[in-house]
């Protein structure tokens, strides 16, 4: 899952939907805070468990009163929050796909302009 690419743009866009709303930006600041924590400690294997209980507190606001665009965003963070934090465990694996990318881009842009 990438969180900056995916989970983060979502968040911002429910943010820009319902500027009045806590909800998505409670996931947001979640999310950026765990990618602040493995910048911190690129190391280390850092527990997921509380980062984990944060985020199963939000999933069970209700949301009832907001835009159905939030449940849908809330089902899809409930069916994939056993991997969300996979990177904060496992220091291999990125918070983003920025990396594997740039690795493409140049293949990409050759077949691009091959036609």
């Amino acid at each position: 899952m990438c969180l900056a690419h995916h989970l983060l743009r979502e968040c911002r866009y429910l943010n820009e939907l319902d500027k009045v709303q806590q909800w998505s930006r409670s996931v947001e600041s979640l999310l950026q805070e765990t990618i602040h924590e493995r910048n911190q400690k690129p190391t280390e294997s850092i527990d997921s468990l509380s980062w984990l209980d944060r985020l199963d507190k939000l999933i069970d606001e209700n949301l009832s009163r907001l835009n159905d665009k939030f449940t849908t965003f809330k089902k899809g963070l409930l069916k994939c929050r056993h991997y969300i934090f996979n990177f904060i465990r496992n220091q291999a694996i990125p918070p983003d796909k920025n990396a594997s990318e740039r690795g493409i881009r140049k293949l990409k842009i050759k077949l691009k302009n091959s036609g």
